[in-house]
């Protein structure tokens, strides 16, 4: 029985970008995946944690890292804070 992908994102509260009027007629692979069929990706446990993970941790590395550069760059001392006690003396 197709029903209209505008039912399906309301019946399941999602949001919906794309035209409202499609009709969904199967449930169908990826790869079997064409005109009229739905289609879920999922990678769970066997990619997408792992994968996420490593993503969130080097993002974190950058951050870090752009924040020390950033630290060494503009702190009031300069890079060479002795430099600056000797002129002061």
């Amino acid at each position: 029985m197709p029903v209209r992908l505008g039912e399906l994102a309301a019946r399941f509260g999602c949001e919906l970008r794309g035209d409202p009027d499609t009709l969904i007629e199967r449930v169908a692979t990826l790869q079997e995946a064409g005109a009229g069929a739905i289609s879920c990706m999922a990678a769970g446990m066997r990619y997408g944690y792992a994968r996420a993970f490593w993503n969130i941790v080097g993002l974190q590395f950058g951050i870090l890292f752009v924040l020390l550069i950033v630290v060494l760059l503009f702190r009031p001392q300069g890079l060479f804070p002795a430099r600056g006690l000797k002129e002061r003396i």
